[in-house]
């Protein structure tokens, strides 16, 4: 729940609000969006003196009478900010929970910049893998399930794919202040006609790759 609330924060605090604008879903860069605002007003009401004297009496010298009307106002609102986060909750199919768990009530604009960086270190890891896997695993062996030992070749290893949707790429350790992070990434290969699934650790730091590390390698049976 309490992340739910955040959210609804989050979208207040970005200009989410506009009923266009979420149905919109994908909006060029600085499109101004406009919405409407309800807005809840205090009508004060003064006495007369007879009203007043009589109210005395009862303790009371003033009335505050909360009268609610709807006020319109047209408000510009930049819609970059809103298509990072809401491509980034679409993909992640609502769960902000890699950007917002640590977040106070007054950051939740920090929201747009932290999908950002976020999205940043999980193109940053695909891309060290896609690069990098083969070359690392050359030359090492995996004892088959037939008891058979096979010894990895990058010039064998072929179909290489990797889980690469938002949602699969698991952010292990988040460090936004000084943008730290360690990404796990999964996926298949193939040699010799055999499949193999993989597991890896990558850390980025200031947008770039620091370390990348093979966990686990296992035939796919």
């Amino acid at each position: 729940m309490e992340n739910k609330n955040k959210m609804i924060l989050a979208v207040a605090g970005i200009g989410l609000i506009g009923a266009g604008a979420l149905m919109g879903g994908i909006l060029p860069n600085e499109t101004e969006v406009p919405y409407e605002v309800e807005k809840i007003v205090t009508q004060v009401v003064n006495l007369s003196s007879e009203q007043e004297s009589i109210a005395f009496q009862n303790g009371v010298n003033s009335v505050e009478v909360p009268k609610q009307v709807e006020v319109f106002t047209e408000v510009e609102v930049q819609s970059e900010d809103f298509k990072i986060v809401y491509d980034y909750m679409y993909d992640m199919e609502g769960d902000m929970s890699d950007v917002m768990d640590d977040l106070e009530d007054d950051e939740i604009e920090l929201l747009a910049e932290r999908v950002f960086l976020i999205n940043e270190a999980k193109d940053l890891s695909v891309e060290e893998i896609e690069a990098e896997l083969f070359d690392e695993l050359d030359r090492d062996s995996i004892v088959l399930s037939d008891n058979s030992t096979l010894y990895f070749d990058e010039d064998d290893m072929k179909k290489l794919r990797i889980d690469n949707d938002l949602d699969e790429l698991e952010i292990l350790e988040s460090d936004f202040d000084n943008n730290e992070f360690t990404v796990k990434v999964t996926g298949t290969f193939k040699q010799d006609d055999v499949y193999f699934n993989f597991e890896a650790e990558v850390e980025i730091e200031d947008n770039m790759v620091d370390d990348f590390e093979i966990v686990s390698i296992s035939e796919r049976v």
